[in-house]
């Protein structure tokens, strides 16, 4: 298997001992029951791990994967799983989104990742892109 044969997967994950990844599938239509999280070690089929629309997502130094999940009101849910799907958490408050799930601007990048104690996490919620570059020049 390569990850080139999956369609739609984005932001690859090596796990710590570089046996296996993670990577995100994108929803093609609501309720994409294909898009979220998956991991492989290339020996067996993938494991489908989070379900749903993934705007982001991080993987820790202990392999915990923290999936950030849209919503339509743009705002994001975070939660937190093991490497194999097990242990899935919903934690505390909600993160602002860049865009939804029926938009997708593509050359918006998230940038984001947990902190190696994994108690931060770090993530860009304002995009810097042509329609908003103006505020670069607001803080001159």
């Amino acid at each position: 298997m390569t990850l080139g044969a999956v369609p739609n997967a984005y932001e690859v994950r090596w796990s710590s001992d570089g046996v296996s990844v993670a990577y995100s599938v994108g929803a093609h239509r609501q309720d994409d029951p294909n898009a979220g999280i998956w991991v492989t070690d290339f020996k067996t089929a993938p494991r489908h791990v989070f379900r749903g629309w993934v705007s982001a997502y991080m993987v820790d130094v202990n392999d915990s994967i923290y999936a950030l999940k849209g919503k339509n009101d743009l705002q994001g849910e975070l939660w937190k799983m093991k490497w194999d799907g097990s242990g899935m958490t919903r934690l505390p408050g909600t993160i602002p989104l860049l865009y939804n799930n029926t938009y997708f601007h593509s050359d918006t990048t998230n940038q984001s990742d947990v902190s190696p104690d994994g108690r931060h996490i770090i993530y860009q919620t304002q995009p810097v892109l042509q329609e908003n570059i103006g505020i670069i020049d607001n803080l001159n």
